[in-house]
């Protein structure tokens, strides 16, 4: 066993210490970079949620004119309402086809707002579950509107909670930057602060459809629509 152990003092080898002193600053301005960029995508989410929030609430006004008969099936107001709220959903595209896509594409960014893209600790288990389940809900009708909007506002109040943590942290830190620790923080105040209190993976979104009338099927995954 002795003559083991000192034909392993004899094979292993360390770096030199100017070597090792040149990977620990390359691994730390990688580090630092990482978490400065973090740190300014935070910032940059306030920001464009603000406006977030008053943009989906003019879609769901757009909406409702075609479900009242303001807008006919095949117009375009849609189309273009949504693209001046950037909110591209094709040229010339009939209302109900634009409709239908749009709430897809919602559908799909509140499905990522809970998948694996998700800053660490945004947000609860409960709420992830949550808003996972409520994504495949998000049709067009009265109930799908509201559950749009009421997601979109807790998503946006999320975001200028988040960058409000990050603000304090980094404030508070001795090296004026966030770390790991961050997330820890993130985390704890997730789990004590849900997005959706009180919501269930059970919560129902009713499937009516938009418009009363005659029957007519778009072929649309969001379902059965009715156009007059």
């Amino acid at each position: 066993m002795k003559n083991a152990e000192e034909q392993l003092k004899k094979e292993v080898s360390f770096a030199a210490p100017n070597i090792i002193f040149q990977q620990e600053g390359a691994e730390k301005q990688v580090v630092g970079d990482y978490f400065g960029k973090t740190y300014t995508n935070l910032l940059e989410a306030d920001i464009k949620s603000r406006g977030r929030v008053g943009k989906l609430e003019r879609v769901s006004d757009l909406l409702d004119k075609v479900q009242t008969g303001k807008f006919s099936e095949y117009g375009l107001e849609l189309s273009k309402g949504f693209k001046d709220l950037g909110f591209p959903v094709g040229d010339k595209v009939g209302n109900i086809e634009a409709a239908n896509s749009l709430m897809q594409q919602l559908a799909l960014e509140f499905k990522n707002a809970s998948g694996e893209n998700a800053m660490p600790g945004s947000m609860s288990d409960a709420d992830r579950e949550y808003l996972n389940t409520a994504s495949g809900k998000l049709t067009n009708t009265p109930e799908g509107r509201a559950l749009m909007l009421e997601t979109a506002r807790a998503l946006a109040k999320r975001d200028k909670e988040i960058a409000q943590l990050a603000r304090d942290y980094r404030r508070k830190s001795p090296t004026k930057s966030i770390d790991e620790g961050f997330y820890d923080v993130l985390s704890e105040f997730s789990e004590k602060n849900p997005l959706f209190p009180n919501k269930s993976q059970g919560t129902s979104i009713s499937q009516q459809p938009m418009i009363g009338g005659t029957e007519q099927t778009t072929g649309s995954s969001q379902g059965t629509w009715r156009v007059k």
